[in-house]
């Protein structure tokens, strides 16, 4: 978990850099769709994602967590993510159904 947050924190930190040199004026982000698998105390998430920077560069991926239930509530014990083009074709090919819609 500790590589985690530090990974969270470099992350934060080259967003901020951006946006104080003026690279990065805007950034959204959106979630196009979403599919949960539980067993027990245990789970996996693939979610699509679509960010857009300063209005008009536009990338989407699909991010796939590990997360596991522990006394204080889930945590993310893991995480992978891969570009993609179309977010519900890739879903679609994985066998997943809830890759948003276009």
């Amino acid at each position: 978990m500790v590589a985690a947050h530090a990974e969270a924190f470099e992350a934060a930190a080259r967003l901020k850099g951006l946006r104080d040199d003026g690279v990065l004026k805007e950034f959204s982000e959106k979630g196009i769709g979403c599919e949960v698998h539980v067993v027990g105390s245990v789970a996996v998430a693939v979610a699509g994602c679509e960010m857009t920077e300063n209005g008009a560069d536009v990338t989407r991926d699909v991010s796939m967590f590990l997360l596991v239930r522990n006394p204080e509530g889930w945590r993310i014990a893991a995480q992978a993510w891969d570009v993609v083009e179309d977010i519900p074709s890739a879903f679609a090919s994985a066998g997943l159904r809830s890759g948003g819609e276009r």
